[in-house]
């Protein structure tokens, strides 16, 4: 009984992350959703080129106390362009209909940004929508998002990565255009419980089985 309780117990970590990986992969409920703040991630790379980009840095960006207008500083991660355009990869753990992406940016009426998906990378063509300054950040007094919706039906996938483009035509290195975060919500028709056993073997498959064979 306890050496079984000792198996169990070692085995149970890598249950939970199979588990973990399972469940990312097959996004049952058709919503999806990942930030980056400039540190590693399996979903959105760093932004490149580097040669357009200033060196990641600790900022401090005022933080409203959600029950009061006082603003607190709190550190965070920024990086600015001062060359324009510059890149970053989405890589989807599946199919979706739809991505939102809102930039949250040091906003400057004298800067414009923009926000472009490729539609053909080998001949140089991508879709610029139209995008909307929001403010869903409470932690950022000084931030705001600029939002822009895209229908993956257009876009050139390729093993499930998105291209985006940030336009920033206004930085320079004098005056960079600051980003402190980019984040991502990725929205599709849920599965129906008919549909899960099968789309659950599927994954299961292209996941597990082939990458081990």
């Amino acid at each position: 009984m306890i050496l079984r309780s000792i198996k169990f117990l070692l085995a149970a970590p890598s249950i939970w992350l199979i588990g973990w990986l399972f469940w990312q992969n097959l996004v049952p409920a058709g919503h999806f959703e990942v930030a980056y703040n400039f540190k590693p991630s399996p979903f959105i790379s760093a932004l490149r080129p580097p040669e357009r980009l200033t060196k990641t840095k600790f900022t401090e960006v005022g933080s409203r106390v959600a029950s009061a207008a006082e603003v607190r500083p709190q550190l965070y991660k920024e990086q600015g362009i001062i060359g324009d355009p510059v890149y970053f990869d989405l890589r989807l753990p599946s199919s979706f209909e739809n991505v939102e992406i809102i930039v949250l940016h040091e906003y400057k009426p004298d800067q414009k940004l923009t926000i472009s998906a490729f539609t053909d990378r080998k001949n140089w063509k991508f879709v610029t929508p139209e995008a909307q300054l929001v403010n869903p950040y409470r932690d950022y007094a000084n931030g705001l998002g600029l939002r822009a919706n895209f229908n993956t039906t257009s876009l050139d996938i390729i093993d499930r990565t998105i291209t985006f483009i940030l336009g920033a035509p206004d930085a320079s290195a004098q005056d960079p255009t600051t980003i402190y975060e980019i984040k991502i919500s990725a929205s599709k028709k849920p599965l129906s419980w008919r549909e899960a056993p099968a789309k659950a073997w599927k994954t299961f498959k292209t996941k597990f089985l082939i990458l081990n064979s």
